[in-house]
């Protein structure tokens, strides 16, 4: 009598990069099997019963059982299904400065099997950012896209652009007037603006100011830069300085001014023929004259006239 053995060998299916694992077919004859690869192996291999996993694909294995007793010889053949692992491509975060170029993105990966790393994958995803140099001070995306490759399935992550505030140094220029008069109109210098901008795109410009007064003594003191606001840009304020000068003025002793020989010198009169006297301020002292009693011209100087 051939008997005709029934084996018992189930389709099987794995994940690339899958630890190898032993084929366990049975057969009711008591055989020995062995176990062969038929057709295209897709890097796949066995030793003995046990299988090391090769590329992604469908491959048969078939069971032979040699014959044993009243059983003849027989094989089955069973599908063994590699499918694609699961690999994450995230794009990592960057930061830069509002104005500046994007940075060099890059990628990280989650999930490569067998050593793999991103050299193996038939086509790398393109990584980038709608973000130009004129995009705001905020977050966007960083996309990736057309990752494929024949051993996964690759997820595609965004990462964050971080745009930061530039910085902006809004400097108050030195201005000089003289006593007395008012300040002139201060104005601000600026260092620091990106993409060819001026002034015009802050959204709110900085105040500029100095506590000093036209009744402000001679000397210098700060102009203040206060202030500002932008979206785009951190404001940072340098003082200036005001420097306050001397206001000139003459005096001109009047002239002919006589007296007789023996008498008492009488007040000297004069009068202010450039600038003037600021903020109700008066001469005190008077003017002199050089010494000498005899008789003819003695010049007048400004003795202890002063302000």
């Amino acid at each position: 009598i051939n008997a005709t053995p029934t084996i018992t060998f189930t389709n099987i299916s794995k994940v690339y990069g899958d630890a190898n694992f032993d084929l366990n077919a049975t057969a009711d004859s008591g055989g020995t099997i062995t176990y062969e690869i038929v057709g295209t192996n897709n890097g796949t291999t066995l030793t003995g019963n046990s299988v090391n996993l090769g590329n992604v694909g469908i491959i048969t294995i078939r069971a032979t059982v040699a014959p044993n007793g009243i059983f003849i010889a027989g094989s089955k053949d069973i599908t063994l299904t590699i499918d694609k692992a699961i690999l994450i491509a995230t794009a990592n975060d960057k930061s830069r400065e509002y104005g500046d170029e994007n940075p060099v993105f890059t990628v990280s990966y989650s999930g490569f099997k067998n050593g793999d790393t991103s050299d193996v994958l038939n086509t790398k995803p393109i990584v980038s950012s709608t973000a130009i140099k004129t995009t705001n001070a905020g977050m966007t995306d960083i996309s990736l896209t057309g990752a494929e490759d024949d051993n996964y399935n690759i997820t595609q992550k965004k990462g964050v652009l971080t745009i930061s505030k530039a910085t902006l140094i809004a400097t108050a220029n030195d201005a000089s007037r003289k006593y007395g008069d008012v300040n002139p109109v201060f104005t601000i210098s600026y260092s620091g603006f990106k993409n060819g901008e001026t002034s015009t795109v802050i959204d709110t410009t900085p105040s500029v100011s100095s506590s000093a007064t036209a009744t402000t003594n001679i000397g210098t003191t700060d102009i203040n830069v206060i202030g500002g606001l932008d979206n785009n840009y951190n404001i940072s304020h340098l003082n200036g300085i005001l420097t306050i000068g001397k206001s000139p003025i003459t005096i001109t002793a009047d002239a002919k001014q006589t007296k007789i020989y023996g008498e008492t010198d009488s007040d000297f009169t004069y009068n202010i023929t450039s600038g003037s006297l600021k903020n109700g301020d008066l001469f005190s002292g008077k003017l002199a004259r050089t010494v000498g009693e005899n008789v003819g011209d003695h010049p007048i100087n400004i003795g202890t006239l002063d302000i």
